[in-house]
């Protein structure tokens, strides 16, 4: 089972908060990673708080976007579901 990141940086769009995942794995085999949006990063805790994760898993990235600097943090397959940020083909 591959490893998912949580990818969370800043950039100069009108929804500044771009978030993504990675799948770290050798072979990625159904799996895609998205792109999501937000619009303040208020809008991200909510999501990440939604998504059933704790905040103090996800507390020192949101701290270090606030000061510029991109940031990720382990989330399981589950969550990155929940999050809008992967998408798994199934062979149904």
């Amino acid at each position: 089972m591959p490893t998912f990141l949580f990818n969370l940086r800043q950039d100069s769009d009108p929804c500044p908060f771009l978030a993504s995942v990675s799948i770290v794995d050798p072979i990625v085999i159904g799996f895609r990673g998205l792109i999501r949006r937000f619009k303040t990063l208020e809008d991200v805790t909510s999501a990440l708080d939604r998504a059933g994760i704790a905040s103090d898993r996800y507390g020192s990235a949101i701290s270090s976007v606030r000061q510029g600097q991109p940031a990720s943090f382990s989330i399981d397959q589950n969550e990155a579901q929940k999050l809008d940020i992967l998408q798994t083909d199934t062979t149904e």
